[in-house]
């Protein structure tokens, strides 16, 4: 493996996280340089990718851990009522593997801070690794277009020249998610959570909430970035919305619709669009051309941290109403409001 990863370095000079190269792919570097550059970064890229996976299936396995270690506890001090509580959580996580972002007892509060932690990690070392992988390509791509010149290839040399370009918006891009990652308010969250905890057998949801499923949703006006309105959902004790299917949509839609958009529950991250309670990205509504940008950057790298909202009706076209759209999370651009949703 470490020769592999010195000869990859050598022909192509970028790094790519000890992934070895075909001969075929090794005398397409002598006859298309550029094209070889663009393939052996999408496999690098595509690794590392992979890898994010892998550290987020680890965190799901260490949270059910600690979920059996809470029961077997429980179940030797005699705590009938507290096992049957994580029991029903256990089942819950089995059924569709996502880890609750709600005020918990104690001890499942610890593990879902655990699992978060490895999350977040999980995410930096995949950005950092992602930019270190970007400043090499877009190197080796500096090359590239000085020898093009030097050799009076100057229509080559000016379409690689645009591909480094790309690359190194995306550098920019990549650089500033990383800082966001660090940046994250994780521990103000928590902190907020000890400080206020939920007294046994209440529930914190707000008296105007809107009941749906079980569930209870209120949308509140306000134009915000997405992180500040998660993060203000979460203090609540509950999370930006996650919308399941086309009744939950309509549903929605129809309490938000004298707004011209809403931040929902859904982030795009290091390896395809989640909701924030990490449920299976199944039902997807966006409107036409959405999610647009960010969509065309999948093969080559995700670039994460782009957030969903919904449509309303304010100033809206009629096709888009109730439909998503893509925004940065800092910019609302013209956002009134954002939808709350808790768990019961």
């Amino acid at each position: 493996m470490k020769s592999a990863f010195k000869t990859f370095c050598l022909s192509v000079a970028i790094i790519t996280s000890l992934i070895p190269i075909p001969s075929v792919m090794a005398q397409t570097v002598q006859t298309n340089r550029l094209d070889s550059l663009k393939s052996l970064y999408a496999v690098a890229s595509s690794k590392i990718v992979v890898d994010a996976y892998k550290q987020n299936d680890l965190a799901r396995e260490g949270y059910e851990k600690s979920l059996k270690e809470i029961m077997q506890n429980l179940k030797q001090k005699g705590d009938i009522d507290g096992w049957g509580v994580i029991d029903a959580e256990m089942k819950r996580f089995q059924v569709d593997k996502t880890v609750t972002t709600n005020v918990c007892p104690p001890d499942v509060s610890k593990a879902v801070a655990a699992y978060e932690e490895q999350v977040k990690d999980a995410d930096t070392d995949a950005f950092q690794r992602q930019s270190a992988l970007l400043k090499k390509y877009i190197a080796a791509l500096n090359g590239l277009v000085r020898d093009l010149m030097n050799s009076n290839k100057i229509e080559e040399a000016r379409a690689a020249g645009n591909v480094r370009k790309e690359a190194e918006d995306i550098l920019a891009n990549m650089e500033s998610k990383i800082r966001k990652v660090n940046d994250e308010p994780t521990e103000k969250i928590r902190k907020v959570e000890s400080q206020n905890p939920t007294p046994p057998g209440m529930k914190p949801v707000p008296a105007d909430a809107v009941e749906f499923k079980g569930h209870h949703i209120k949308v509140f006006s306000d134009v915000t970035t997405w992180d500040d309105a998660s993060y203000k959902c979460r203090t609540m004790s509950g999370h930006l919305v996650v919308i399941e299917d086309n009744e939950m949509n309509s549903f929605i839609y129809n309490l938000m619709r004298h707004h011209a958009g809403a931040w929902i529950g859904a982030e795009e991250g290091v390896t395809s669009w989640r909701w924030v309670t990490s449920k299976p990205f199944k039902y997807q509504r966006w409107a036409n051309g959405q999610p647009g940008g960010s969509s065309k950057q999948r093969g080559k790298l995700i670039v994460p941290y782009l957030k969903a909202a919904m449509f309303g009706d304010r100033d809206v076209i009629e096709d888009s109403r109730g439909k998503w759209l893509v925004q940065p999370s800092k910019e609302p651009r013209g956002l009134t409001a954002y939808v709350c949703e808790w768990d019961y």
